[in-house]
This record gives structure tokens, sequence and C-alpha cells, in this order.
């Protein structure tokens, strides 16, 4: 089955990607952000100030006498708002630690990524409303062919298992083929996430010469929704060819969607025309507020929605016309998890917490290195071009907020929670992108 969609993605073109990765909605300008700054990685000082970030009223749950969240005897701590969460103010003094651990801890390097999602460029020719990468022109000094290239040879030789190539669009980079060639050469698998706009005979031949294994197009709503949300009049018609092009060819073809405000009641109309063009997946992701989105917050869903996209995934799993799954910036560890994170029937995974800089690295278009693409600025761990990608990932004092991670660090209602070991308090690009913080994230399913 039909699998390739994962972690999230960035610029908001609702990108899947292999099993954590993501393309819809990455780093971008939120808003008026402060000074960019590189996060303290080795911990805090002894007496710094650590904000302790979003305190929740205690539903069912209260509070110890240091005001801390306890849950009650359903687990639950706090309640859902019924209002989009708005991203903080920076306020970036008092969280020197936002990104860093709060207790110092040995840190875990594992000794390769699984996935890496690669910006090969971020060009596009769509100009989405809701996109967190706000691609539109390519970066200033992206990676030249030859660099990319090595690029490409530094991925295979670190172990790196898949890179889904990314943007912007991907297809709008020249040199598309020759990379997907080399890194299939070396024994990596290669997939793609694309708006769908540019596929046409030519392309296809490109994509099967090169050794592309699959791809993944962004549709995010009905026809009058997504060219309205993308910018581009007869988008949703180009990209239903495109799959039915790809299908034919005989590579496996997957949907991602950014689930906006205005699509949440017209879940099953795009369901049923994903079903008759053949999609052997569908990812959901929540339309994030960064990038261009942080412009338009009221297309963001508040987290009392979140359930109704639940409730949406499985009765779709058991109408069974098109296999479909949450990606992992929703959710997370209620009873029906298994179910809405996998596609699988019976589920085979479940979310085991945030991995980037664990299984998953991102790498933008002008070779910086990132554990997500979602991820802002603030947590690029260094270039290609001053450091070789082995070193960069070796190096002990990097991704501290997933290496280093503690459950000691997590605050409010994550802090609480009985699953914070294991769900580490959610998707952190999310929890950056609605509250500058890593150590809570408000749109949780556990919330009532």
């Amino acid at each position: 089955m039909f699998r390739r969609p994962r972690p999230v993605a960035a610029d908001g073109s609702g990108g899947a990607v292999p099993r954590q990765v993501g393309r819809g909605d990455r780093r971008g300008a939120r808003g008026a952000a402060p000074a960019r700054r590189r996060l303290p990685r080795r911990g805090v000082r002894a007496g710094a100030r650590v904000r302790r970030g979003f305190r929740p009223r205690a539903a069912g749950g209260r509070r110890d006498a240091a005001g801390r969240c306890r849950a009650g005897p359903d687990g639950r701590c706090g309640r859902l708002s019924a209002e989009p969460v708005r991203p903080d103010g920076p306020d970036l003094q008092g969280r020197r630690a936002v990104g860093a651990p709060v207790v110092s801890a040995p840190p875990t390097v594992p000794s390769s990524p699984h996935d890496c999602v690669w910006e090969v460029t971020l060009a596009c020719d769509a100009r989405c409303i809701h996109c967190g990468s706000a691609a539109g022109r390519a970066r200033e000094r992206e990676l030249d062919t030859a660099e990319a290239l090595d690029a490409c040879d530094q991925l295979a030789a670190l172990g790196t298992r898949e890179v889904t190539l990314s943007g912007g669009e991907p297809l709008l980079r020249d040199d598309w083929p020759a990379l997907t060639r080399r890194l299939a050469d070396r024994g990596v698998r290669v997939a793609m996430i694309s708006n769908g706009l540019g596929w046409d005979a030519r392309a296809v031949r490109a994509a099967l010469a090169a050794g592309l294994r699959s791809v993944t197009l962004s549709l995010d709503g009905p026809a009058d929704l997504h060219d309205e949300l993308r910018g581009v009049e007869g988008g949703f018609a180009r990209a239903i060819g495109a799959i039915r092009m790809l299908r034919e060819a005989g590579l496996p073809v997957g949907v991602s969607t950014q689930v906006t405000r205005p699509l949440l009641p017209r879940l099953a109309e795009l369901e049923s025309a994903l079903a008759a063009a053949g999609v052997q997946g569908w990812q959901l992701q929540m339309t994030m507020p960064h990038g261009r989105c942080a412009e338009h917050l009221d297309l963001v869903p508040s987290p009392a929605e979140l359930p109704g996209l639940v409730a949406f995934v499985l009765a779709a799993r058991a109408r069974r016309a098109v296999p479909v799954y949450l990606a992992d910036n929703v959710g997370w560890m209620t009873r029906d998890e298994p179910r809405l994170r996998s596609a699988a029937d019976p589920p085979d995974r479940f979310f085991a917490g945030c991995q980037a800089g664990l299984r998953v690295l991102g790498l933008t278009s002008d070779g910086t290195v990132r554990g997500c693409l979602s991820l802002p600025p603030e947590f690029d761990e260094g270039s290609l071009r001053r450091r070789r990608l082995a070193a960069l990932w070796a190096d002990p004092s990097a991704f501290a907020y997933n290496r280093r991670f503690r459950v000691e660090e997590l605050t409010g209602a994550c802090r609480a929670c009985p699953f914070a070991r294991v769900c580490r308090g959610g998707c952190r690009s999310l929890a950056w992108a609605v509250g500058r913080t890593v150590h809570e994230c408000r749109y949780c399913l556990r919330l009532p």
C-alpha cells in the first residue's frame, strides 16, 4: 500500500513526504519576528528565567501548591479553545531556553537520519496564501548543481534511506532528474512533493528514467477552494490530471492536504474526487500560522475543531474509498491514535514524538541544515557550505531540543500528561508556531 506522506511540511502546499517528512508549511516569517539568533544548545545556566508558557484551566484536573497542572482521573488537563491559537509575541528575552533543554542530559545521537526532506528550490509557480514557506522566488545563492550533487553524496554516505525532493516546486529546478539519479544510484529511495502544475509527458519520462519512486501532490480542497487558496485558476484540474498521468506511468501517487477552516465541512467532497482519481494515500495535516498564513489566521482551525477532523478520518477509514491518515502535527495519544496515524489496516504506527534531528533531517535550497523544515530559522544547525553533513549530524550539541529532551522540560498540560515520555510535547513546529515554545502544544486531542 502506498504510504508516502508523513512528517509535516512547511510551505503550506500540503506536500506529504516519507514517513516523517512533509512539506506543507515550513520555516517562514511569522509576523514581526525578532532578529534571528541561534538557540542555546548546551542547557540553561543556573538561575536562568524560563517562561512557563501556556497553563490551561483545569478540567477534570487540578493544580498543586506550586501551580502545576495535574491531570484528573481521565488523564485530561485543560480545555480546548474555540478560537484559533494565535502566535504569542516573540519575547525571546526570558525564553532563552526555548528549544534548549531546561535540564542537561546526555545527548541521543542517531547514527543516521532515516528520512531527509530537501527543499531543492524555494521557487514556485503557485502563490498559496497558506504557504508556510512563503515560497515564490528562489533563495539567494541556492546550491548549484555541483554543490547539490555533493549534497546527494553526503546524504548517501551518512546512511539516509529516503530523500524527498520538495520546494517551492521541485520541477522548477532544471537539474532535479540529475539529483534524483545520483541519489538512486547510491541506494537512496527518492520521492517528490509537487503542486502538480508542471507535470507533462516529458516530466513523467524524466522521473521514470531518473529512478523517482513516488510522487505526492498537494490538493487543498475541492476545485473552487483549492484554486482560491493557491492563486492558480484551473490548478485543481491540472493536479488531478497529473495524478492520472503518473498513475498510468506506474508511479505511486499520494496526496497531502493542508486542512484549513473552510475545508473542514467539505472534506467529503475532496475524498470523492481523490477516490475517482485513483489516489493511493491521503495525508491530512493542519495548516499552521506561519509563513504567509501568519497574515491569514482565519484559515487556521481552532483546537475545538480538531475532534471534527478526527471524526471524518475515522469515518473515511471505514468507507475505504481512499487510504487516509493524519500527519504528525495533528493529535495526539487518544484511544484512536494508531487508526488516525496509519493508513494500514490493521494500523502499523503511532505518534512517538517529534523526530527532527533523530530520524528526520531537513535541508534548504541554500544548504542550511535543520531538524525539520517546518521549524523556523532559529532552529538552524549549520550549512553544508561551511561544514560537512556528517559532522553536523554527529555534533553532540546539535538538535538539543530533541536529542537532550527530558520530561522535566515540558510545561502545563504536557507536563502532567501520562503520555509525556512518548509524545514529548507533540509537534515541535506547531508548538512553536502557536506559542513560541517547544515545551507544550495547545493543539492536543487529549484536552477536552
